[in-house]
């Protein structure tokens, strides 16, 4: 060693103590970027051995973190731990701002759905707000037009409710009232008719009948309720039942009439079954009004044929709607409710003349007063019904309160009786609906397609006439 650089009190000359103090100093440098947020800038050593300018430290400011492979220094290692670090630092900095961008989407879209989601308020709304805004924003105006549109709606759902009750009640009204002016207008040509008794069966004007029955109207009854006026009848029911029979004429325009009594009734029976026939001589002794109908009704129609109505049977309409023109026979069925179920209410027959099933009909009445049949019943009822069934091949195993309806015959047409139910039947309606079951039956004529006719199903008839027995006249408050 030179005598002319002696060494420092140290040990240490003053080359070293540059160089550690360079060291030193580095070393702060990078512990400094290693606690720091800051890129590191590194300095590396070139060469150690071989520095030129007498210090062997060749500071460099590096542009990227990284070193070569061979630099296997600490501080290369710190600053690629430092760098991954940041990295990662910088990914959890990105995924953040990522998620901060999908919430703010969210709430735009949120924005937009609900401003668009305020386009549809009611135009009453939009109407009130717009009144707001010109009111300048008068609260009590604000609630009295609310209150308007409130009330309007509630007047209109109140209005529509009263007029739809309103026209179903005026719908009914109209229907009875029109019922009762058709009935005035048959009225007034009855009585005209009746005025003119020479008037011919088919009169000029009137359209031409073409029904296998013949247009006959045959009533029975020991007053007869057509030759004397209403206001000389002494008995309130058969001034109804006079003009009952009155309103059935004016029904059926054209159509001849024949009101028979007792001695019209021996005529019949002697031209249907002989001058000689026994059964007249039945018919006069008979007691029973009903049963003397029943036999009298039978000899009219097989002589003339035609329609037989009861007296206080109330018919619908024209029975030239509802019979079929092909049809030779029809009759209506008892209710189901009936003691002779399965029997015929005759009431009404419609019939062809000199038909084979009045003809047995009436045998029938002569074998029962000779002894040669038993019935305990109604005779003409069951009567009617045996003619049937014999005269058609019908199985004659009819009973009292067997239900056994007669096969469809060709020509043949039978009607239901039934009970009004306004929930099967609720065009029909009637002026009055009597108390006791009879004056609450109607008769049904079921669909029927023969040819060109086509019936639907209907009502011809009320089964009694407002006025007469059990349905406003004798009996009506009676049970049964």
């Amino acid at each position: 060693m030179s005598p002319s650089s002696p060494p420092s009190g140290n040990g240490m000359g003053p080359t070293s103590r540059r160089r550690t103090s360079a060291a030193i100093e580095a070393a702060q440098r990078a512990a400094r970027h290693i606690l720091s947020d800051a890129p590191i800038q590194l300095q590396s050593f070139r060469n150690r051995t071989t520095a030129t300018n007498g210090s062997g430290l060749h500071g460099m400011v590096m542009d990227t973190p990284s070193v070569g492979p061979s630099d296997g220094s600490f501080m290369s290692k710190m600053a690629r731990q430092r760098a991954r670090q940041l990295s990662m630092i910088q990914h959890q900095k990105d995924r953040a701002n990522a998620r901060q961008i999908l919430a703010l989407v969210a709430v735009v879209l949120v924005v937009l759905l609900f401003l668009l989601e305020g386009e549809h308020l009611t135009q009453d709304q939009r109407n009130l707000n717009h009144t707001r805004t010109n009111a300048g924003g008068n609260a009590a105006k604000d609630k009295r037009i609310q209150n308007d549109i409130t009330a309007s709606k509630n007047k209109f759902v109140t209005s529509s409710a009263v007029e739809k009750k309103h026209e179903k009640h005026s719908k009914a009204k109209a229907q009875v009232a029109e019922e009762m002016a058709e009935k005035e207008r048959y009225k007034h040509q009855a009585n005209a008719k009746l005025k003119q008794p020479e008037q011919s069966a088919v009169g000029e004007g009137l359209p031409i009948h073409t029904h296998a029955i013949p247009p006959i109207l045959t009533f029975t009854y020991h007053t007869n309720l057509i030759t004397t006026p209403i206001e000389n009848l002494s008995d309130e029911e058969d001034r109804a039942l006079s003009q009952n029979v009155r309103d059935i004429i004016a029904m059926h325009p054209g159509s001849a009439v024949n009101f028979l009594n007792d001695e019209d009734c021996l005529n019949s029976i002697r031209n249907a079954l002989g001058q000689n026939t026994t059964l007249a001589g039945y018919f006069s002794k008979e007691t029973k009004g009903m049963y003397k109908a029943d036999i009298c009704r039978g000899a009219a129609l097989y002589e003339t044929g035609g329609l037989y109505f009861d007296i206080d049977i109330e018919p619908r309409v024209s029975l030239w709607d509802a019979v079929a023109p092909t049809t030779e026979f029809v009759t209506i069925l008892v209710h189901k409710d009936s003691n002779h179920l399965g029997g015929f209410f005759q009431a009404f027959i419609g019939v062809t003349p000199r038909s084979p099933v009045m003809m047995r009909y009436l045998e029938l009445f002569n074998d029962y007063y000779e002894g040669r049949l038993q019935v305990d019943g109604p005779l003409g009822v069951y009567f009617l019904r045996f003619a049937y069934n014999q005269v058609t091949d019908q199985p004659n195993t009819y009973l009292k309160g067997k239900d056994r309806l007669p096969r469809p015959v060709d020509k043949m047409d039978l009607w239901q009786e039934v009970r009004y139910d306004p929930a099967r039947f609720p065009s029909i309606k009637r002026e009055k609906w009597g108390q006791r079951r009879a004056c609450q039956m109607m008769v049904v004529a079921p669909k029927l397609v023969v040819g060109q006719f086509r019936r639907d199903e209907m009502v011809p008839f009320f089964s009694r006439s407002n006025g007469s027995r059990m349905c406003g006249g004798h009996d009506t408050y009676k049970k049964g």
